[in-house]
């Protein structure tokens, strides 16, 4: 076990997204990558618990490959419908949501 490599954890998660799925014959999920790495960190942070491991080497070996997804926004008109929406509302209110707007 101390002989676990980040570089190891990266090569497997590179190989499970190239296995296919026995019943859809499709790749494993991207989801099912990150339950591997998570469940792989749990048991190595139990092992450094119990003091079989001075770090954990599959800390910050997972990266998400999904594709990124462009982020929605509100167009002109229906923002201009939320904040006159807020100026009926509490000035609290209206303040916090023209923030985050």
């Amino acid at each position: 076990m101390t002989e676990l490599r980040p570089e190891h954890f990266r090569q497997l998660y590179a190989d499970l997204r190239k296995v296919k799925n026995q019943k859809t014959g499709k790749p494993l999920s991207e989801h099912t990558v990150e339950g591997v790495h998570a469940t792989l960190c749990t048991i190595l942070s139990d092992a450094m618990e119990g003091g079989f491991l001075n770090h954990n080497p599959a800390w910050r070996t997972y990266r998400y490959t999904g594709r990124k997804t462009e982020k929605k926004i509100a167009d002109p008109e229906t923002l201009q419908k939320i904040i006159s929406a807020l100026e009926e509302e509490s000035l609290k209110h209206e303040a916090y949501f023209k923030l985050i707007i």
